[in-house]
Order: C-alpha cells, then structure tokens, then sequence
C-alpha cells in the first residue's frame, strides 16, 4: 500500500506568536566580573574540584566559599547534604535572607555558583515562571508530592525541592 504524503496547513498566526517579543540588544552586553573573582575561580579550577573524595572536594569547595566572601563582603554559610558516595543528581538552595547556601546530593559546580547568584542577585524566587508572556497567578497553590509527603515540586521541572531533603526554615522547602 503506497504511503501519500501529505501537509497539513498551519495557520502563520498563532496564539503564542501573539505574545509581545522583546527583541535582544544588538551588542549584548557580557557581564563584568570583579578580577578577584576571576582569579578565585582559576584558582578553583586548578584545583580540580571534580577530583578527589567528597571531603577534599568539600574542602575545595569551602576555599572559593571563602574567597567569594571576602571579595563581595558577604557572610554567607555554606551547608553540605553530601554523602560518599555521592548521588547520580544534585540540587541546591539558597535562604530567602540570603546568609546561606547549601549543596545536596552532589557537589556540583554550576549549582554553587547558581546559589551564589541567588545571594548576589536574589532572581528566581518570587519572579514567577512566565508562559507566552502571562506570569502565574500569585495566588496559585503550592504543588504537592504525588505520595503525599512533605515538599513542593519545583513548577518548570516537575521535580521535587531540596528542601524536602534538608535546607534552612520550616523544613518545606529549602528555597525560602
């Protein structure tokens, strides 16, 4: 039996192509990071902090912690929910305050240096996640585990918050 092709027509106007488009500045700008930084994260590199135990990797981890610090003139703490051996998926979270961070699971650097942007710029928390243009209600309820249990599933990913694993408050949530 011969298979016909066929197209199926689409409108070009769409509900989403509706949606207000804020075009991208021709140059964007790249973000400028004091040199103390840089140099901290070279020196965090060199270190390898993917090599070694989780306690040497910790120790690594807490000497950019340190360095960051001092150079944004922060007291932040830093809490490990890290085990040997170390879990295939990380989370992390940062306090509402902004005075702590923590790393569950896994280290992971990308993950720390997000919740330091947490500390440094605040973002996410409260910002809403935006669907064709339209923020969520702020009064839409908190999604529940689907066994019931305590924590939220994070909106955009489905997946359960740190918190629920241990983070700083009521223990609902590490995110505060």
């Amino acid at each position: 039996m011969p298979v016909e092709n066929t197209i199926s027509e689409v409108s070009p106007v769409s509900e989403v192509s509706q949606a207000p488009v804020t075009p991208a500045p021709a140059t964007p700008e790249r973000p400028r990071y004091k040199p103390e930084v840089l140099a901290a994260l070279r020196e965090f590199r060199h270190s390898r902090p993917w090599r070694g135990t989780v306690q040497e990797r910790k120790e690594k981890f807490q000497i950019l912690h340190a360095a960051l610090c001092r150079i944004y003139e922060r007291q932040v703490e830093l809490h490990f929910d890290v085990d040997e051996p170390e879990t295939p998926v990380g989370n992390g979270w940062a306090a509402g305050d902004r005075t702590q961070i923590g790393l569950v699971g896994k280290l992971s650097v990308v993950t720390f240096l997000h919740e330091w942007a947490h500390v440094l710029f605040r973002a996410e928390r409260g910002a809403g996640l935006r669907v064709v243009g339209e923020p969520l209600p702020a009064d839409l309820p908190a999604l529940g585990r689907a066994d019931g249990a305590a924590g939220q599933l994070h909106p955009a990913t489905g997946e359960r918050d740190a918190g629920a694993r241990g983070g700083p408050g009521d223990g609902t949530s590490g995110k505060q």
